[in-house]
Order: C-alpha cells, then structure tokens, then sequence
C-alpha cells in the first residue's frame, strides 16, 4: 500500500470514491444530474489542472495498483480561484449567469474537501492515513492551520475528526445542508 499524489490517469477511479463523499453535492458543481454524467464531467475537471477537482489538489492510496482511497485538499485562498472553472461549466450548463458555489473554507486554511476510502476497505484507518499525509504536506508548504467540514449529524464521522485534533469553529450552510466546520492546528 502506498500513498502517492495524483496524477491524470486516477481520474475514473478517484472521482468514482470522491463522488461518494460528496454525494448531491456533486450535482451542484457539475451542473449535472445523472450519475453517469456527473462522474463524467468530474473526470475532465481531475484530469485538467488549477480547479478544485484537480489531480493536482489530490492525494491516493492505493494497493496492488487500485485507488482505495483519496483525498482532496488545497489553501482556502485559493478557493474561489479553483471553483472558477467550474461555476462557469454550471453557468453554462444551467443558463443562469449569476450562480455561484458555496464557499467552504475559510481563507487562513488547508482545507481538506474530501476524503473517502473504497467501502471495500474500511474500518483500517486508511482515511486517518490520508488525512495525516494531508496534514504533513500542509506543514511541509508552511500552512499552520488544517480544516474540514462535517455534516452535523454525522456524529461518527465527528468523534473521529475530534479525535485527530480537530475542534468545531462554527458552522457553514453549503447546497442547503448544515455543516460543523472544525479546524486543527498544524504548525
């Protein structure tokens, strides 16, 4: 098992995982409503760089040459600047010129958009293996605070964050849904 940066290629299986994590909140970015179609434009926007979706932003486990896992992280500075691309696929897609995509970070942050490990291999700490390879990288370019978003009744999903150093800050409202926004320091 290794864990490496994303390249071009991870594009079918990374955002088939990262689909699953965000779940409705993939039609909202693509603009898209069938699954198919979502995966499919989600793919061109990991292949392509400078956008949220990016291979760039990505980090995947794999074993025995499959992506078991991944994560999605990139400074919250940098957010509106990698959503551009995609509000102008859904300005296009939709015909409404004013939409715009929720801002989930906070600028002073190395966000972590999205973990997810294959269902298939749960329950072994992979996704706390990505997000403490997630935590080093942001070190390592000189971030001192990491962030995340947890929906509010995931109360699992929470203790577990909490238990990797991770305290709730406040809370965001993103596509209708409510959301604990937790932050860890790193430096």
């Amino acid at each position: 098992m290794k864990i490496r940066a994303g390249i071009p290629e991870d594009a079918e299986e990374a955002v088939y995982l990262m689909n699953l994590a965000i779940d409705e909140i993939g039609q909202a970015l693509t603009g898209e409503q069938e699954e198919a179609a979502i995966l499919k434009v989600m793919a061109s926007f990991f292949k392509k760089k400078q956008n949220r979706l990016s291979y760039e932003n990505t980090l995947v486990i794999e074993e025995n040459s499959e992506i078991i896992g991944v994560i999605v992280v990139y400074h919250g500075s940098e957010a509106a600047q990698l959503d551009w691309p995609l509000i102008e696929q859904v300005r296009m897609k939709s015909g409404n010129s004013d939409l715009l995509i929720d801002i989930e970070s906070e600028p002073e942050d190395y966000y972590i958009d999205t973990v997810c490990v294959k269902p298939s291999h749960r329950g072994n700490r992979l996704g706390t293996t990505l997000i403490a390879e997630a935590e080093k990288h942001g070190r390592k370019l000189g971030y001192g605070r990491m962030s995340l978003n947890v929906e509010a009744d995931n109360k699992g999903a929470r203790a577990l964050y909490q238990k990797l150093g991770y305290q709730k800050v406040g809370r965001k409202t993103i596509y209708g849904h409510s959301y604990d926004y937790m932050v860890k320091v790193i430096s």
